[in-house]
């Protein structure tokens, strides 16, 4: 469906209502506030994952009722540093 995310109408449409889990994982760290804060109202059970730009957006997030909230630029990050080690490691 299209629509905007953040839109109760929209939440609803797409069952929300009746959904287990949520992803939010737009652009824009103030849209996926807004979808979950959105989303948490209309169904408080919901089990949500919100991704996030900056790790300022976490608590934000958090507090907008994301249970989990994943930043892809730190996991990026982390996976990157452990690849040079793992190249810079000798062979024996």
């Amino acid at each position: 469906m299209h629509g905007d995310s953040a839109e109760d109408e929209n939440l609803l449409a797409a069952h929300v209502g009746d959904a287990r889990g949520l992803v939010a994982a737009t652009g824009d760290d103030s849209q996926n506030v807004y979808v979950s804060l959105t989303a948490r109202g209309l169904n408080p059970d919901l089990y949500i994952v919100a991704r996030a730009s900056s790790p300022g957006a976490e608590q934000k997030l958090r507090k907008a009722g994301a249970d989990e909230v994943v930043l892809p630029h730190v996991i990026g990050g982390k996976e990157m540093a452990l690849s040079a080690l793992n190249v810079a490691q000798p062979v024996r």
